[in-house]
């Protein structure tokens, strides 16, 4: 093999290994997409180390004046718990390193029950995120989350 063949191969390999290294590094979620322009409803979670059972989910919202929501628009969220206790603030997001903060600068308690204060405090301790348009959990560091769908509460047998 000549000279010229030889670096003629290694620069097509070099331009194939840089391709598929730019193009696997380059994945980043859209944080538009995500968040914002739905209603998220929790369905599910870890709270406390506790994880919330079928039971429970269905619970959250036996009450009609319990909405157990969250809706993000812009760089404000808001959300709704129990009997109209309600929450505001700024979030950011990373799409690529998968990191939330949520920052609670309103907050309104109708009801003040355990359940709420635990949701309260993963929201104020939430350090990332996973999900798409249509599930998302919000997590925090402690393994604690809260499994949310977009737009559909969960179901009541």
């Amino acid at each position: 093999m000549n000279r010229r063949t030889l670096h003629t191969l290694v620069t097509l390999l070099l331009l194939t290994v840089t391709g598929l290294i730019s193009s696997g590094c380059s994945q980043e979620d859209d944080i538009d997409a995500i968040f914002t322009g739905k209603t998220w409803f929790i369905v599910g979670g870890k709270l406390n180390g506790q994880y919330l059972d079928a039971d429970e989910i269905r619970s959250l919202y036996d009450n009609s004046s319990s909405t157990y929501h969250i809706t993000f628009a812009g760089d404000t969220f808001s959300g709704s718990l129990s009997m109209g206790s309600t929450f505001s603030g700024q979030w950011s997001a990373d799409g690529k390193k998968h990191r939330l903060l949520l920052t609670i600068t309103n907050k309104t308690t109708a009801a003040n029950t355990p359940l709420d204060n635990h949701i309260y405090q993963l929201l104020q301790s939430a350090t990332h995120y996973s999900g798409d348009e249509n599930i998302l959990q919000i997590k925090s560091d402690d393994g604690n989350y809260l499994a949310l769908n977009a737009n559909q509460r969960a179901s009541k047998p």
